[in-house]
């Protein structure tokens, strides 16, 4: 992957922003690695990206990756439990094996080097979304289950 380059926006804090703005300090990348911290305009941050990437270990049901497939932006996740119920691999995104670097950074090249791709999995991603993950839907699907509870 040498010799190639993209600018990366880190949005949130956490536990490990030192030890990762260090690490991006002795690799000596920081003019390509910004780090924007706790943000409440995420829906301008979207705008500004042509994807997302959530390179968690461990995820419930991430709000970041609905808000990105929303706004249209393919996305690259490893593949766990919460997010490969919410991306549907090579359709919104990219699915990579937990705690794999390389095939992460695999899969981020191939969206930013093929627009088409990119454009086609963001829009499959909104229509997802909207149809699959809708307020009106998850409304209905809890009435349904607090109904059948109730006999």
């Amino acid at each position: 992957l040498s010799g190639w380059r993209a600018d990366v926006l880190v949005v949130g804090d956490g536990p490990r922003r030192g030890a990762l703005e260090k690490f991006v300090r002795e690799i000596d990348i920081g003019d390509q690695v910004h780090f924007l911290g706790h943000r409440e305009d995420v829906p301008e941050i979207l705008n500004l990206v042509d994807l997302v990437v959530l390179p968690s270990a461990y995820e419930g049901l991430p709000n970041v990756l609905l808000e990105a497939m929303a706004a249209g932006k393919p996305v690259v996740a490893c593949k766990v439990s919460g997010v490969d119920e919410v991306v549907v691999h090579g359709q919104t995104g990219l699915l990579v094996p937990v705690k794999n670097p390389l095939e992460l950074a695999r899969a981020i090249r191939d969206l930013l080097d093929d627009p088409v791709k990119r454009a086609s999995m963001g829009q499959a991603g909104r229509e997802r979304v909207l149809l699959e993950f809708s307020l009106d839907r998850m409304i209905n699907q809890y009435d349904t289950l607090y109904r059948s509870l109730a006999g």
